[in-house]
């Protein structure tokens, strides 16, 4: 049991360092998002402080670089999901390994726990046959 208790640790470490690291990934993914809605919101206040203005002739290339930058984020966005997908499948994977090693020690905690009850009735039995006979003698 110690072998399984070993290598259920080492599957539980594994399986929460995934997740870790799943967690880290979505969080810089809502983290780009994050970056994406704030450009939106920018590029709002700066057509109204545009509109306002007579130097609206620098409100252009503001635009452009600020749609470049949106672009790149949402091309990173657009990269992260499929390294995010296949951190899933680490993660169920390793979830699917720690359950094999818990269900096979449950299955030999299970045998031993068979094992010690049969042997407790084969002393019962014992000692009920033993008593059985001695009533026999002397009665």
């Amino acid at each position: 049991m110690k072998g399984i208790d070993g290598m259920i640790r080492l599957q539980k470490w594994n399986l929460d360092e995934k997740q870790r690291e799943l967690a880290e990934l979505e969080n810089m993914q809502d983290g780009l998002r994050e970056q994406v809605r704030a450009l939106e919101e920018e590029i709002v206040r700066e057509q109204k402080t545009a509109a306002k203005s007579v130097v609206i002739s620098l409100y252009g290339s503001y635009a452009r670089a600020v749609i470049e930058r949106r672009n790149t984020l949402e091309k990173s966005i657009a990269e992260m999901e499929p390294v995010i997908e296949a951190k899933k499948d680490e993660v169920a994977a390793a979830f699917q390994e720690l359950k094999k090693f818990e269900i096979a020690r449950d299955r030999a905690a299970e045998k031993e726990r068979y094992k010690a009850e049969r042997k407790e009735q084969t002393r019962l039995d014992d000692i009920a046959t033993d008593m059985f006979r001695r009533s026999k003698q002397t009665g």
